[in-house]
């Protein structure tokens, strides 16, 4: 049995809601356990890549039948999906769970035995480097929403104008049609970019490395079957999540 609740929301004109993220979600977990009870745990993951998110549900489904799988192939999806239903466990960057604080960190995603990733800007003609940027166009996929991804970006990159799309495959465009000056990348995006396109692509990397995604959870009763799930991925899976293996946090 899957269990729906309304949507919270907060108007955008408040800076500040009457409930906060930890009130809306701990009042959707205490008062959807009666209709859980008898259902699987959930486990909703979020992570921008060019691989179809229903092919990736369809995959990591058949690895953890013992949980009810959900993949959203993007940012605004998932997070209208956590804020309604509130998911026993999550997977996606820490910048996109953060602000979901009911959810405990109890795997940590590691590539080159690091648990961060490096990013890049990737622009056609000429390269930029970070001091260059001021008033241009970046090109970003959008994690957090309008105002929040352009805070986030302007707090690593300074003073710039934020060109934001919903998927990885719309990235290209906005160089190829003038939409951006150039983009900002991670490692793992830049791969998949290069394996889309022939143009000549200038890119510079630069000093920002940023997280790897996570996986989270809410009861401690599911953190043995959410372990054993992702204990169980393939090489596949873990590269769609950028990850080359998974290890406690600490």
């Amino acid at each position: 049995m899957h269990c729906r609740f309304s949507t919270l929301f907060c108007p955008e004109a408040k800076k500040l809601c009457v409930s906060s993220f930890f009130t809306v979600f701990a009042c959707l977990f205490f008062l959807s356990e009666p209709c859980r009870a008898n259902s699987p745990p959930t486990l909703y993951i979020y992570n921008p890549s060019y691989t179809k998110a229903h092919a990736m549900q369809k995959k990591i489904g058949a690895i953890c039948p013992s949980l009810e799988v959900h993949v959203y192939g993007k940012a605004k999806d998932f997070k209208k999906h956590v804020l309604s239903s509130a998911p026993d466990a999550t997977i996606s960057l820490p910048d996109v769970i953060k602000p979901y604080t009911v959810y405990k960190t109890l795997l940590e995603g590691q590539r080159e035995q690091s648990q961060l990733e490096s990013y890049y800007l990737v622009s056609l003609g000429n390269a930029l480097s970070v001091s260059e940027l001021s008033k241009k166009k970046i090109g970003v996929i959008d994690l957090l929403g309008r105002k929040a991804m352009r805070a986030f970006i302007r707090s690593l990159l300074g003073d710039v104008a934020i060109k934001r799309v919903g998927k990885a495959e719309d990235l290209l465009p906005l160089l190829n049609f003038n939409g951006a000056d150039a983009l900002f990348i991670s490692d793992s995006d830049l791969t998949d970019l290069k394996e889309v396109t022939r143009l000549k692509l200038k890119v510079t990397r630069t000093d920002i490395r940023l997280g790897l995604p996570v996986v989270s959870y809410l009861k401690q009763s599911d953190r043995d079957v959410i372990s054993d799930c992702v204990s169980r991925f393939d090489p596949v899976v873990n590269s769609y999540l950028r990850v080359e293996k998974w290890r406690k946090a600490l």
